[in-house]
């Protein structure tokens, strides 16, 4: 399942935007047009929050992991064998090393996926202060594209593209 939002500058063309979205066989119940910023947060606040955030933390580790390992194998390995460490030791040093720079790694991605999700709200708040329709339309990864299309058939910008697992 994907998510799309886009914003739709006026009252006409979020009503063909609508009828467009209904003709292609989207149900009420996946389309929501909100006017107003309070119903922007109650409906994307959380729910994409979690993800945008989650998903670049879990970026972070991995990279975090990556990082670890490649600094943890001589700082381990290399330096317990000059100082006649034994060999547990050495991985002991090595997975502490590691499990810091992927717990530095969630970290910084956590931040880096919050700071990307304020300036995506920002943006919806932002067009629905100046009049616009925030259209969020679930739809298959085979009807996201015709969603696509239809939004900005009708002079929507498409804001996000959010894929679901």
């Amino acid at each position: 399942m994907e998510t799309i939002i886009g914003l739709i500058p006026n009252d006409d063309d979020v009503a063909l935007a609508r009828q467009e979205l209904e003709k292609a066989g989207f149900a009420k119940n996946k389309i929501n047009i909100l006017f107003k910023p309070t119903e922007v947060w109650q409906r994307l606040e959380g729910r994409q929050k979690i993800r945008i955030v989650f998903k670049d933390a879990v970026i972070g580790m991995f990279i975090g992991l990556i990082v670890g390992a490649i600094y943890g194998v001589p700082a381990g390995v290399y330096n317990c064998r000059f100082m006649n460490c034994p060999m547990g030791t050495s991985v002991i040093l090595w997975m502490a090393i590691s499990l810091f720079w992927v717990i530095t790694g969630a970290f910084l991605g956590a931040i880096v996926g919050l700071d990307r999700f304020e300036a995506d709200f920002y943006s919806y708040v932002e067009g629905v202060q100046r009049g616009e329709a925030l259209f969020v339309v679930e739809a298959s990864e085979k009807q996201a594209p015709l969603v696509q299309h239809i939004l900005e058939q009708e002079h929507g910008i498409l804001v996000h593209d959010l894929q679901e697992e």
